[in-house]
């Protein structure tokens, strides 16, 4: 499902474009749920979302089997990635080509407020 329709948003809606450089690139990403720090050897993500937010206080969870939240990280160059290291079992990095990286985050996810991922990138 396309998280637009989830929330009964235009398709495309919930897209965004930024600039890798210092700094958060997508500070309070997909309707405050996520700051997303793109490094050039790590992808960062931070729930900003709060307890009882009206958007997602109802969805915090430990993720179930079959359920899957994926991010699909489309860049204008290639980015030359090999492997890659999670620091959260859950968590995955699919390398669907040099110019698209797709984080997905699935099964046994502790999604809440302040949990935070980090995937190293080895470009080598």
């Amino acid at each position: 499902m396309a998280i637009e329709d989830l929330f009964q948003q235009p398709s495309g809606a919930l897209a965004a474009t930024a600039t890798v450089g210092d700094g958060v690139e997508f500070p309070a990403y997909l309707l405050n749920l996520y700051d997303i720090d793109i490094a050039e050897g790590s992808i960062r993500f931070e729930v900003v979302a709060q307890a009882g937010d009206p958007t997602y206080g109802d969805l915090f969870r430990i993720l179930e089997p079959n359920t899957f939240d994926r991010y699909y990280l489309t860049f204008a160059s290639a980015q030359n990635v090999n492997s890659f290291t999670s620091s959260n079992s859950s968590v995955n990095l699919r390398i669907d080509s040099d110019n698209v990286l797709v984080v997905e985050i699935g099964e046994g996810y502790d999604f809440k407020p302040g949990q935070n991922f980090s995937i190293t990138l080895d470009t080598e």
